[in-house]
């Protein structure tokens, strides 16, 4: 679930950028509005990376990853929703801050499971 998460959040990055003349088209976005549909998921991302890093260290990894993926989930839902530039900006500025809550907590939880070696064996 762990990876799956991870993968979630990388793809949604990516995946907005193909569906960007889809946005322009449905929603009547402007230029201006499109860049912000990208950047305000990516703003939230870098914005809330150390905190949710500590609010994972002070609440434990599990709660901040479930109440991040829960987060992210509906966050999408919202993105889906939209009816307007406006709400699906800030729908994905909401995202990014999930995401930022949820990355952390991966990247710790593979850091506490794999130890010395095993990080950097390789399997075949």
């Amino acid at each position: 679930m762990l990876i799956a998460a991870n993968l979630m959040d990388l793809l949604d990055v990516t995946i907005v950028n193909v569906a960007l003349p889809t946005v322009q088209r449905d929603l009547g976005a402007s230029p201006t509005q499109l860049e912000w549909v990208s950047a305000a998921y990516l703003l939230g991302f870098a914005g809330g990376l150390i905190t949710g890093a500590r609010l994972g260290d002070l609440w434990g990894r599990r709660r901040v990853f479930l109440v991040a993926v829960a987060a992210f989930g509906l966050a999408s839902l919202v993105c889906s929703l939209a009816r307007d530039p406006g709400q699906l900006i800030a729908a994905r500025a909401v995202q990014g801050v999930a995401a930022a809550g949820l990355a952390p907590q991966v990247l710790s939880t593979l850091q506490a499971i794999f130890q010395g070696r095993e990080r950097a064996a390789r399997s075949t």
